[in-house]
């Protein structure tokens, strides 16, 4: 019996078996490989992980645990070649430090430590860093999700009998900068190439401000038009 607890006035119950519940981790161990893969697609997409490293998922990111998790279970892959490679090098070599990247080498701030154990190299910064900037630079060529809706609006008006070709396209053009002009006015008025270098105006891949999930109350999903509250809020 468990010190200081008596659980002698307690009575049988039969318990309901609870269905419809994804186990994480599953009885195995593993992490069920849906989500291994959205994790990485996650990192995959983040600025701050492809430019700090596996340093940065470590210490910022829970999906990178599990993971870990993962790599330890039966199914022995974190869902990415190179980190299960990189893992299987830490384990030979003793865990070395110099064989991680520094987190903060290749980030705004940049590394402040002195005599910092973590690798430090410039050419691997440069690459990641182009890379990132390529991705900002081909995002900015492309609609924002407000604009995307904008259009489709206007297309659902042109179907409409005596709704003309010319009226849908102004009512277009109108309603596009509306959906996007709340998140434009805060917004410098800098040239494109200071845009997609500022780091702090994006998330992931993608600008902030410019997705329709912006506009979701902070603690609620909607789906159907239907607000589904986060357990524990009213």
């Amino acid at each position: 019996m468990r010190q200081g607890v008596a659980f002698g006035r307690y009575k049988r119950f039969k318990l309901k078996p609870i269905r419809g519940i994804k186990m994480h981790p599953l009885e195995d161990g593993t992490i069920h490989p849906g989500d291994i893969a959205l994790y990485q697609d996650a990192f995959r997409r983040d600025w701050r992980f492809i430019q700090g490293g596996l340093m940065y998922a470590m210490g910022e990111n829970r999906e990178f645990w599990n993971c870990v998790l993962n790599w330890h279970s039966i199914a022995h892959t974190t869902g990415c070649e190179e980190w299960d490679a990189l893992f299987e090098t830490l384990k030979a070599d003793g865990y070395r430090k110099d064989t991680l990247t520094c987190m903060f080498f290749n980030m705004p701030s940049g590394c402040r430590t002195y005599k910092c154990p973590f690798r430090h190299d410039i050419a691997t910064a440069e690459e990641a860093r182009e890379r990132v900037l390529n991705t900002r630079r081909e995002v900015m060529r492309k609609p924002t999700a407000r604009q995307f809706q904008a259009h489709f609006l206007a297309l659902d008006k042109r179907r409409r009998p005596g709704y003309s070709e010319e009226d849908a396209e102004a009512e277009h053009l109108t309603e596009c900068q509306k959906l996007d002009w709340k998140r434009h006015k805060k917004e410098p008025c800098s040239p494109l190439e200071e845009i997609i270098r500022e780091d702090w105006s994006w998330d992931k891949d993608e600008r902030k401000g410019t997705t329709m999930m912006e506009e979701v109350s902070k603690n609620t999903f909607q789906f159907d038009d239907r607000p589904l509250k986060y357990l524990g809020t009213e």
